[in-house]
């Protein structure tokens, strides 16, 4: 672990009753708050999915960047598959 130990990962999803009022902007700046403070971490990473154009403009908009795609990563269907997007951001 001391290896990748300079950086973590999360996840996070909110009902769609609750999406659209500002709540996973406040969940994400505390997270964000949080790693800033921790002298260990260096980035923070996530994976979303390609689709999820919310989120996608959610993390972009706090400074995440795009480092690449697993393509049909996801199968949501019966031969529908989406790409994973992996972001990261540099705290430290």
């Amino acid at each position: 672990r001391r290896k990748s130990a300079h950086h973590g990962s999360f996840g996070m999803s909110l009902h769609p009753e609750f999406q659209g009022l500002g709540i996973g902007r406040a969940m994400l700046e505390s997270l964000l708050e949080w790693a800033t403070a921790n002298p260990r971490l260096e980035a923070v990473r996530l994976q979303v999915h390609a689709k999820n154009e919310k989120a996608l403009a959610l993390y972009r908009s706090v400074g995440f960047q795009e480092e690449g795609r697993e393509h049909d990563a996801v199968k949501t269907g019966d031969r529908v598959y989406d790409h994973v997007v992996l972001m990261s951001k540099t705290v430290g």
